[in-house]
């Protein structure tokens, strides 16, 4: 134990020191793709090659929470979340010096793994800080600070690609990723369950590679389409994996997750909630481009600076939500956030091929304030409802399913909004209009369509928060 748990602000350093997780993944999420066009050109690749450099480090991410959630409870939080640093600092070097694509997808590995430790982590140790009627306070600034890390990724990223070049937007957060280490090794106590700890090997490394298949699958699937044959093939692999994983976690005297999490309707509606938050969000998010620069003629900066608009939001609400869900329960909460988050799509879907900025903003502006508004209160229902002993796997219960939710929504944005487009033009061509006008009409019109499907998702979503138990403590 460190001495430094005697101070009286010991919780809030706490809480500082596992937002850094987030925040550093909420810039990662931003800073680097503002690299692409100059990590192409520096290696002499396309764009699909260079994509890899995301889908590698989300797959590996995104796969490996659930495990190194797990793996916390057991052998101690701090040593998992302490490790992802060490290990994401070490992938910073290795991109900072790459001489090759190869070399750059060694070091997103890393990093992909580190994130899955780090972040597992994070949420975890800043609940357990606290006591039981008091998680959402530390979710809300944890909520805070990925959505400062968004905000200030695209802004950072470019100005250092501008003046010191693609390698520095990798070296520059070296030295602060060091200094978050040293931070949590002073501060932080060690936290983990008591009794005996053994890891599912089994179900850990089917569980790795059914995520790995679905993720490939939702990413090729929104590339390619979902009807093509390797497309088809990862689909299957990962149905065959998802029903082995559940028969080997039935058997399983230590299981990676416990299924019978999911018999609760508290923790099982508010995982489906946050699964169809991260759809919709993402839908939204992969639309906008190509509505606001395609469809209306504005410029990258422009539209860039728009979308900067759904990340300020959550700064200010996420914290005030997270204290009034201590008080109120998350169902109200989570309720009224995702509620939210179903008008702004409308507001957004209302929009026509020539809209003027402040109703693009003020739809913006609704969604990020829905965002803040139901993730503090959702996370706290589902770390909320297990036991303090497995709050890790709960942790990364939360950011898997939010993952997940991303990454469908990005896959079906994709094929949805590539096949109406075609259908729009080809209806616009027959009816005679022009070529000036039929990119921008065939843009408008896919991204109404499109947002109907997020309408759904985000529907579903709001049936999942009413339809939920009430919060108690396990």
């Amino acid at each position: 134990m460190t001495s430094f748990s005697g101070n009286r602000n010991y919780r809030w350093w706490v809480v500082y020191i596992s937002a850094f997780a987030t925040f550093i993944v909420g810039i990662d999420s931003s800073i680097v793709i503002v690299c692409f066009p100059k990590l192409a050109e520096t290696f002499h690749v396309d764009a699909s090659v260079i994509s890899w450099v995301n889908i590698t480090y989300l797959v590996l991410s995104q796969s490996l929470m659930l495990m190194f959630g797990r793996l916390g409870d057991g052998s101690g939080r701090k040593r998992v979340y302490m490790a992802g640093l060490v290990c994401y600092a070490a992938g910073l070097l290795i991109c900072s010096f790459s001489q090759n694509v190869a070399h750059l997808l060694i070091g997103r590995s890393i990093q992909g793994i580190a994130t899955a430790a780090s972040v597992s982590m994070g949420m975890a140790i800043a609940v357990a800080a606290f006591p039981e009627g008091e998680r959402g306070k530390p979710l809300g600034l944890v909520t805070s600070a990925r959505s400062l890390g968004l905000v200030i990724g695209p802004v950072l990223g470019g100005l250092i690609v501008d003046f010191l070049g693609w390698r520095a937007v990798f070296f520059t957060r070296f030295p602060i990723t060091l200094l978050g280490l040293f931070f949590a090794w002073w501060v932080i106590d060690d936290q983990k369950a008591g009794g005996e700890f053994r890891l599912d090997v089994w179900g850990s490394g089917t569980l790795f590679f059914w995520l790995s298949s679905l993720m490939l699958f939702l990413s090729f699937g929104g590339k390619w389409g979902f009807r093509t044959g390797l497309v088809l093939a990862l689909g299957a692999l990962t149905a065959v994996l998802f029903c082995l994983f559940l028969q080997i976690e039935r058997k399983c005297h230590h299981p990676i997750i416990n299924l019978d999490l999911f018999r609760k309707p508290l923790f099982a509606a508010a995982s489906a909630s946050a699964t169809c938050q991260g759809a919709t969000t993402m839908t939204v998010i992969f639309l906008l481009p190509f509505y606001l620069i395609q469809g209306l003629g504005y410029s990258s900066s422009l539209a860039g600076s728009l979308l900067s608009i759904i990340a300020l939001p959550p700064l200010l609400v996420a914290p005030i939500s997270g204290r009034l869900s201590d008080r109120m329960g998350s169902r109200p909460l989570s309720t009224l956030g995702m509620s939210m988050i179903f008008l702004a799509v409308y507001l957004l879907w209302r929009l026509d091929s020539h809209p003027g900025i402040f109703p693009i903003a003020a739809g913006l502006a609704v969604l990020g304030a829905g965002m803040g508004t139901f993730q503090p209160p959702n996370n706290s229902a589902i770390l909320g409802s297990v036991p303090r002993s497995m709050l890790g796997t709960a942790s990364a219960v939360v950011s898997t399913a939010t993952q997940l939710g991303l990454s469908a929504g990005f896959a079906i944005a994709g094929t949805v909004f590539s096949a109406r487009e075609s259908f729009h033009s080809a209806a616009l061509f027959h009816n005679g209009t022009g070529p000036s006008l039929l990119k921008s009409l065939s843009v408008v019109g896919s991204f109404h369509d499109t947002l109907l499907v997020a309408m759904v998702s985000c529907g579903l979503g709001v049936i999942a928060c009413l339809v939920r138990g009430s919060d108690r403590s396990v």
